[in-house]
């Protein structure tokens, strides 16, 4: 098969991609509930939890998105990613404030 065959193949989804998609977009959520959770009194050290769960997010959504196969893939760690590094900056200012 030369190269050229490859141009037009479709890509096919891995489940290992499925799963950091998934991983990244529940770290996402998790580091904005953190966040959320100044309103209900969370305290500094849990928001100091948000930031580290937040930068392995991040780190996480970016091997992910380097790594991923499909657009389905994508349409899942883009969110994942946004929320994650969002966030995370997010429960870091309210850990130093």
């Amino acid at each position: 098969m030369n190269d050229t065959a490859l141009v037009g193949a479709t890509s096919t989804t891995k489940p290992r991609g499925l799963a950091l998609a998934g991983i990244c977009l529940v770290l996402g959520v998790v580091t904005l509930v953190i966040a959320l959770g100044k309103s209900w009194g969370f305290s500094t050290t849990v928001h100091w939890a948000g930031v580290v769960i937040g930068v392995v997010g991040f780190g996480i959504s970016i091997y992910a998105q380097m790594t991923s196969s499909s657009t389905k893939e994508r349409w899942v760690v883009m969110p994942g990613w946004i929320l994650a590094g969002t966030f995370a900056a997010v429960n870091y200012w309210f850990a130093i404030s």
